[in-house]
């Protein structure tokens, strides 16, 4: 009995000086959702402190007996104005979370022990806007995400459809196009190595469609484009050609009708001229006739 006490004795000697962890809470939220880390206590005792931690840092605090309740510490780590700590659980929100936000949270209790609760939390992505493009048949269209610089560790894919049409791993120097090639797209991908912009030259009615960028990161993030690629119209074309070949067939009928009638203006009875020449012996002959 006296070796039982014993154990427990030290037992509680050792959480009370390393403290222990309870349990690991894994949670998922979408971006811009709201998401509360619950320690699953009903009230924080009077008399605990407890500190709200992100990576190394502080980022909210609490503690009852000298009635302080803060979260400002959260401003210098990327949470201004977005956490709400509750006064009666210890209870933590993340408002407008981020993609950034994603990481572990740990909750530490100190009482007569320090208790500690792990918190993982992963905030997804969702798609940052969806672009609708049209283009002509046989013109280049190109896909631009709109970030100025894929960072050095972020991996991206392009899907079309269901396939990935091009890939690009920074980190590891390698930017494919290749995957394109069994998907209709041979030698006509473009991918920007800085930029991760999709350019596509010679389109054709068959690369309509919807293309995707995944963006991996701590996080994957969605791009999608809306490409419709329309045919060239013939029809336009072929009437325009039609008026023109109309246009020159009216203008040569004209020129031969033009050309007709003034033949026949010449030779028509009582329209010959006599040159001056002519004129000129008729008036002496007349002169001569006068004098006899």
């Amino acid at each position: 009995m006296r070796n039982r006490s014993f154990f427990w004795g030290v037992l509680l000697l050792i959480e009370g000086t390393f403290g222990v962890e309870k349990y690991d809470v894994t949670m998922t939220v979408m971006e811009g959702d709201s998401v509360t880390l619950n320690p699953g206590e009903t009230k924080i005792p009077e008399d605990d402190t407890i500190q709200w931690w992100f990576g190394n840092k502080i980022i909210a605090r609490m503690n009852k007996g000298a009635n302080i309740i803060s979260t400002s510490e959260g401003d210098y780590a990327g949470f201004k104005d977005r956490l709400k700590l509750n006064d009666q659980t210890g209870s933590l929100t993340i408002t407008d979370t981020r993609t950034t936000d994603s990481g572990n949270y740990k909750l530490i209790i100190k009482s007569t022990a320090e208790t500690f609760e792990i918190f993982k939390v992963t905030v997804r992505g969702v798609v940052k806007y969806v672009t609708i493009m049209t283009v002509m048949e046989g013109d280049s269209v190109t896909l631009n995400p709109g970030d100025t610089k894929i960072p050095e560790d972020d991996t991206i894919q392009w899907l079309y459809g269901n396939k990935i049409i091009a890939y690009m791993n920074k980190g590891a120097n390698i930017i494919s196009t290749s995957e394109g090639d069994y998907a209709g797209f041979k030698d006509r991908l473009k991918l920007n190595d800085q930029t991760g912009s999709l350019t596509i030259t010679d389109t054709r009615t068959t690369d309509s469609g919807e293309y995707k960028l995944l963006i991996k990161s701590t996080i994957e993030t969605y791009v999608t484009f809306k490409v419709t690629v329309r045919e060239q119209d013939t029809t336009d074309r072929k009437t325009l050609i039609g008026i023109i070949v109309v246009l020159v067939l009216l203008l040569l009928v004209g020129a031969i009708a033009g050309f007709v009638i003034y033949r026949k203006k010449g030779t028509q009875p009582g329209s010959y001229r006599a040159t001056a020449g002519e004129q000129n012996g008729s008036a002496k002959e007349s002169g001569e006739t006068e004098v006899l």
